[in-house]
């Protein structure tokens, strides 16, 4: 190809690296989007589902449940499992919000979306396991020393204080994505983002408010 050729082509029409790709959700994401989109990028989606899942499940069984390690491993396999084919479902749910919306998106592209969206997230949670095993390790005690000490207190806030960065910054990169997915504007992608997680935050709120309601009038009788 001609160097003019070579210039006059937009980037997204340049072949990246996988580098390239990765480095770029960080530094240039809606760009980056746009060449995973418009170049049918498709690498490690499945790798990232499932490594997801089991990160997500060794947190909870090992971390927070303490579980033997009989139960851990099912739960390993179980959270792998739910990664990968559980992503599917919730972009079958998306898929069916965004075409409301006059999205054009399919399952498989709101799948990869979602998996690259959860890279971020996905790399904390690592750092977190490793982290939180060392301390474990240690004979640290989560439950105690997290509540009993100002230091661990502090930790324990700027842990949360960092965990809702990076879920801002994933929700951030699913917008970027399903705006260039379902080629429409980025208020619609916001809405089609934020629906389920309003619907779920309802739920929660009427079963707490229909919770509290019941305690009172068990008390007032």
């Amino acid at each position: 190809m001609a160097q003019e050729d070579i210039l006059s082509l937009d980037e997204t029409q340049i072949k990246w690296t996988d580098k390239e790709v990765f480095t770029g959700f960080v530094t240039r994401p809606k760009k980056t989007f746009d060449y995973v989109i418009e170049q049918y990028y498709n690498k490690y989606v499945v790798f990232i589902l499932v490594c997801y899942g089991v990160i997500r499940a060794l947190e909870k069984g090992y971390l927070e449940k303490n579980l033997p390690l009989g139960q851990l491993l099912f739960n390993v396999i179980m959270g792998g499992l739910f990664g990968w084919l559980g992503v599917y479902l919730i972009a079958f749910i998306y898929v069916l919000i965004s075409r409301a919306f006059k999205g054009v998106a399919d399952i498989r592209q709101l799948a990869r979306v979602i998996a690259y969206s959860f890279m971020v997230s996905l790399l904390f949670s690592v750092v977190k396991l490793i982290i939180a095993v060392c301390l474990r390790l240690t004979g640290f005690q989560f439950s105690i020393d997290f509540t009993s000490s100002l230091p661990g207190t502090i930790l324990l806030m700027f842990s949360s204080l960092l965990s809702l960065a990076v879920a801002l910054y994933t929700l951030t990169l699913m917008v970027l994505g399903f705006e260039k997915a379902n080629d429409y504007s980025r208020t619609k992608a916001i809405l089609t983002v934020s629906l389920p997680i309003i619907f779920i935050l309802l739920i929660f709120i009427l079963i707490f408010a229909f919770n509290g309601f019941g305690d009172f009038s068990w008390s007032t009788t």
